[in-house]
């Protein structure tokens, strides 16, 4: 059992504005990690113990590095780095360290250069592509972004809502492509840090997805009327204290804003 480690946060700037410049080790990351000439890129330790063999083994060829594959990676990053708490999982130098020096194989697979997207030269989208998924940059590509943060928190959250059955949770908000959804519930901070809201929205889509037997066929899955589902109770929320209702109050709540949006 090796520790776990992390970068300094001078080699984390040193890196990412060489991020142009290795761009070939990044269209196919081998070890050695990329370097930055007359740079020390520091690598500093935790106190926590840290399995990288059970790391690369949840990401592993095989077990995916697709869209599909983000639920069931989630749920293993995870369990692999469940010793983390919150505000040290919100360390980009953590991250940053992980992507380049433990699974680059698999952040290549997942976010491979040539599917870079935006606007520019191919050159500049392959920066940005690589920027996004091997840093950090704020609290939103934390979630959003960066290849191992976004699926440990997808993975934190799902465990705090359902701990006995989390890849249901990840599977009904973010299965089969419905990254909108998961990107409405889990990118607003009222919601994806309060638990007990969270909770109670989690129950309404569960009894939705049941209702259709297991699928998203149902209304409440469509994307014009969860959004005005959720632009309800956050309109609920700025008159009365969710996180203070009791969990029948909330239900009920929740249950008459998804009607009003289902019309």
């Amino acid at each position: 059992m090796a520790t776990l480690r992390y970068y300094s946060r001078a080699a984390v700037v040193a890196l990412s504005s060489r991020a142009k410049a290795n761009l070939e080790w990044y269209a196919k990351p081998l070890p050695p990690a990329p370097e930055a000439p007359g740079v020390d890129l520091a690598v500093l330790d935790t106190q926590i113990e840290f399995d990288s063999g059970a790391l690369a083994a949840a990401l592993a060829t095989g077990q995916g590095a697709t869209e599909s594959s983000d639920p069931s990676c989630s749920v293993k990053v995870y369990r692999s780095l469940s010793q983390l708490r919150p505000l040290q999982a919100a360390d980009g130098r953590l991250w940053a360290y992980l992507c380049h020096q433990e699974v680059p194989d698999y952040v290549a697979r997942r976010w491979p250069l040539n599917a870079a997207e935006g606007g520019g030269t191919q050159e500049e989208r392959e920066v940005r592509h690589v920027l996004n998924h091997y840093f950090v940059s704020d609290s939103r590509s934390l979630i959003r972004s960066n290849a191992l943060s976004r699926l440990w928190w997808m993975g934190y959250i799902a465990d705090q809502v359902d701990s006995r059955d989390p890849l249901t949770f990840l599977d009904i908000l973010t299965g089969r492509g419905r990254t909108d959804l998961r990107s409405e519930i889990l990118e607003r901070p009222s919601m994806s840090m309060n638990i007990h809201v969270l909770r109670g929205i989690y129950q309404v889509l569960h009894a939705e997805w049941d209702a259709h037997g297991g699928t998203d066929a149902g209304r409440l899955f469509q994307r014009s009327v969860y959004r005005a589902w959720l632009r309800g109770i956050n309109r609920r929320g700025g008159v009365v204290l969710l996180d203070a209702l009791s969990e029948s109050a909330l239900r009920d709540l929740l249950v008459e804003e998804a009607d009003r949006a289902k019309g």
